[in-house]
């Protein structure tokens, strides 16, 4: 894995990428709503997807985008960082960062605080079969790699609790 000291994000790679999905977009006559949202999209810094294939995942940063200006971060599952070093430096290039970056979440948190936005895609997977409730009630997702149901992850409550550690010691310093 490519783990550069501070992995900043290409704007001109991020605006052409924009732009390319724009025109799919437009050409393909996709048709997108956020329902809901007035304000929601400026106001947050932490965005939940699930997803039910890997095209989606791009949709997000797009709307953010094209919404509010705004550059995201999209954590990623790491694998899709090692082996081609020209995709792996795209998704850098985009904002996108691996789920095993050393100091993932202080790194998510101060993003944050620097105006950019995050998506997490929670279940850190395709979630195909819609079910996220075992026998018993609890919720799991099941892992078709382990064959069996797993916990589901909190690693969006992980960021916006150190991104609240993070605003609260930066207010004790300066009064």
């Amino acid at each position: 894995m490519d783990v550069r000291p501070v992995p900043e994000i290409n704007e001109t790679t991020y605006k052409w990428c924009v732009r390319a999905f724009s025109v799919l977009h437009d050409r393909l006559g996709i048709n997108l709503k956020v329902h809901g949202a007035e304000g929601k999209i400026d106001d947050g810094q932490i965005f939940l997807f699930n997803h039910f294939a890997r095209f989606e995942t791009v949709i997000p940063q797009y709307i953010i985008h094209e919404a509010t200006g705004a550059f995201c971060r999209c954590v990623a599952a790491s694998e899709l960082f090692e082996g081609n070093k020209t995709f792996a430096k795209l998704l850098w290039d985009v904002g996108a960062v691996p789920t095993n970056l050393p100091g993932l979440l202080p790194f998510l948190a101060a993003d944050i605080l620097r105006g950019r936005k995050v998506i997490v895609f929670p279940e850190g997977g395709m979630i195909k079969d819609r079910h996220v409730v075992d026998e018993q009630g609890d919720f799991g997702v099941f892992s078709p790699m382990a064959l069996t149901q797993r916990k589901l992850h909190k690693g969006a409550a992980a960021i916006a609790l150190t991104l609240e550690i993070f605003k609260k010691r930066i207010l004790m310093v300066h009064d």
